[in-house]
């Protein structure tokens, strides 16, 4: 499980980087129909409820956010990457994400089980001749000393 592991997390901090390089400097783009103005309860709210930061900042300023947000994107959760306008290189290193965690992710944890099973059955058939052996043993002994 270990090599699973490691694979995993040298391939989050390479997609981290590039997330992190390509969108550090983007401003996320303000959607006004997703804006929520009015009253909470029967009390005037003075502000904006809004799933984007109403100050403008990036979501992915610092590293450890940007770390934060390509690990949710393994569970397909692309929502604050879907903040930022529609750009090729972004689409591009969106569907090579999904791609590999997928594929090759998939493929090694395939082979992690398929040793882990490859092992188990020797150690099966390991045990077996050790078994049978020794009901051989027994089987010659007790007709060696004539005990029956």
């Amino acid at each position: 499980m270990i090599p699973f592991l490691v694979v995993l997390a040298v391939e989050l901090l390479a997609f981290t980087q590039a997330f992190y390089v390509f969108v550090r400097h983007a401003s996320p783009q303000m959607d006004p129909n997703s804006l929520i103005t009015g009253t909470v309860g029967n009390t005037m709210f003075n502000g904006t409820i809004s799933p984007y930061d109403p100050t403008g900042k990036n979501f992915s300023q610092d590293f450890l956010t940007e770390l934060y947000n390509t690990f949710s994107f393994t569970s397909q959760n692309f929502q604050t990457i879907e903040l930022f306008e529609p750009n090729c290189f972004l689409a591009i290193i969106t569907v090579t994400f999904a791609l590999v965690i997928n594929v090759l992710l998939m493929n090694v944890l395939i082979a992690l089980l398929n040793n882990v099973y490859t092992e188990a059955l020797k150690s099966g058939q390991r045990l077996w001749l050790l078994l049978f052996v020794e009901i051989v043993t027994d089987i010659e002994l007790s007709w060696c000393l004539g005990v029956r």
